[in-house]
């Protein structure tokens, strides 16, 4: 398996111009490394207080929850080579509350647009029969076997509003394209909607040791991040910061 990260902002010698796209793509990159370490499973997070051995992310893995907790670890300033960390008992989770599916019910081809900054694109509606509508994906952004999240927010994640769930939670959304394997054509496109929520750090005695709502927000959207932000012409110049991961074979 082989993790990359979208760094298309700082090609041709371009760089990202704000800040907030610099912590975004730096969100990304320390959610794939995450995602791409060894996981120990823990069913409570007492387990994970009394563990001797520090992982770099626990699992929790029963049926109808996902979570996943990191504990952080402190080195003595005079510990130079950083040898010796001392595990500490404060922790971070991160969980997925009750997703909702939608079935696609139709979908229209956008040509591109290349002048005026808009790319070709598939508008996707989709239903489940009580809510409807449609959601917008680059073509560049979906492909046979693949999954794309999206951050459907308007704002950067720590201003966002209208995607957001709670002080420390996000919407996030996955679409799930046409499988070419056997195993997989009797799955139809869907797409998902999920609540992200990110928890406060427990046991803080220090203010240095919170992690702020905002930055809460810009993890649980870390998935779906890449830093570069829409530009509608119709919009008058209006940045829109929905964005697109594409995670190919599933």
């Amino acid at each position: 398996m082989v993790n990359a990260t979208n760094l298309t902002c700082f090609a041709d010698n371009a760089a990202c111009p704000m800040q907030s796209e610099i912590e975004q793509i730096q969100a990304h990159l320390y959610g794939e490394l995450a995602s791409g370490s060894q996981c120990s499973n823990y069913e409570d997070i007492s387990e994970v207080l009394s563990s001797d051995g520090n992982p770099l992310v626990w699992c929790k893995q029963i049926e109808n929850q996902q979570e996943y907790a990191f504990r952080f670890s402190e080195i003595n300033p005079q510990d130079r080579l950083r040898v010796y960390p001392r595990i500490t008992n404060r922790i971070i989770t991160v969980s997925s509350g009750q997703c909702y599916q939608y079935n696609i019910t139709a979908g229209s081809h956008r040509p591109a647009l290349d002048l005026n900054g808009d790319k070709a694109a598939v508008t996707w509606a989709y239903s489940n029969g009580t809510v409807n509508g449609s959601v917008t994906i680059p073509t560049e952004m979906s492909a046979l076997d693949s999954t794309t999240y999206i951050y459907n927010g308007t704002k950067i994640p720590q201003n966002e509003t209208e995607s957001s769930c709670g002080p420390r939670c996000m919407w996030m959304w996955a679409f799930k394209a046409l499988g070419t394997f056997a195993i997989d054509q009797d799955q139809p496109m869907a797409l998902f909607q999920c609540p992200i929520t990110v928890s406060p750090v427990s046991n803080v005695t220090e203010d240095t040791q919170i992690v702020s709502d905002g930055m809460a927000k810009l993890a649980a959207s870390a998935i779906g991040l890449q830093g570069r932000f829409t530009n509608p012409p119709q919009l008058n110049g209006t940045r829109i910061w929905t964005q697109y991961q594409m995670y190919p074979w599933g």
